[in-house]
């Protein structure tokens, strides 16, 4: 059985932070949600119950209410007996602390969500959109990929561009069908017409969507414009809902 699950949280600058809340939830016999928080080495340790035996699957996400992080989901199924000490650590990156103001009503306008390269994730007119928790606005982030590769990617697998939004998890009221477009820059140098599948990872509201929490899954497709330009969802098409996406 399971014992103990312990890491290290790095900023991008490979310094260790302070006081990051690590989320540990286990799937077991008796399934629950751990809190550590990590030292002055950005070291973490959550010992497992005793009475949570014959454990499946952990999944490990980290908040921090001072400072704004870009922080994946890891879900791990490869487990075995004993301790599990994550030797290589968790890196995360400065997240947005404001962005696009998300109405309370209904969108009367598409309404663009703009990276600073330029890319986009558009929501669509007559939708109303439900941010998570309290945050009524929205950002977007191009995550550095070739600096660091999150733990939901198969590292021989990577995507040509990576990005999250702040916050994750936001999506459609219950009951919509409407999906998330994407407009974003080809900057890589695919030729026109190019079909690319478009991947995203399954956040906490996954289950709604048939989707199992914390896989990085394809979605839908995107194709290259005529001109070369960008990378675009095809009209009425997109995600169901914005955590990561690549």
């Amino acid at each position: 059985d399971l014992g103990c699950v312990a890491g290290t949280v790095h900023d991008n600058q490979g310094n260790p932070l302070v006081g990051i809340d690590a989320l540990v939830c286990v799937v077991a016999s008796r399934s629950s949600c751990l809190f550590a928080v990590t030292d002055e080495n950005g070291f973490f340790a959550s010992g497992i119950p005793e009475t949570m035996t014959n454990v499946e699957e952990v999944s490990i996400s980290f908040k921090s209410s001072e400072t704004r992080l870009l922080t994946p989901f890891c879900l791990h199924h490869q487990l075995c007996d004993g301790t599990v000490h994550f030797c290589e650590p968790f890196v995360v990156y400065p997240a947005p602390t404001s962005g696009v103001e998300i109405p309370t009503t209904a969108l009367t306008e598409d309404l663009r969500i703009e990276a600073a390269d330029g890319g986009a994730v558009i929501m669509p007119t007559g939708e109303e959109i439900w941010p998570p928790l309290s945050t009524t606005w929205a950002a977007l982030t191009r995550y550095p990929i070739d600096e660091h590769v999150p733990c939901f990617i198969d590292s021989e697998n990577l995507p040509i561009a990576l990005y999250a939004v702040t916050e994750p998890d936001t999506e459609f009221a219950t009951g919509s069908t409407a999906r998330f477009g994407l407009d974003l820059p080809n900057d890589t140098g695919l030729d026109a017409g190019t079909v690319v599948n478009v991947f995203s990872l399954a956040g906490a509201h996954a289950s709604r969507y048939g989707l199992t929490e914390g896989q990085w899954v394809q979605e839908t497709t995107a194709t290259v414009s005529a001109d070369g330009s960008r990378i675009q969802t095809a009209e009425g098409d997109g995600l169901q809902y914005l955590t990561w996406f690549g």
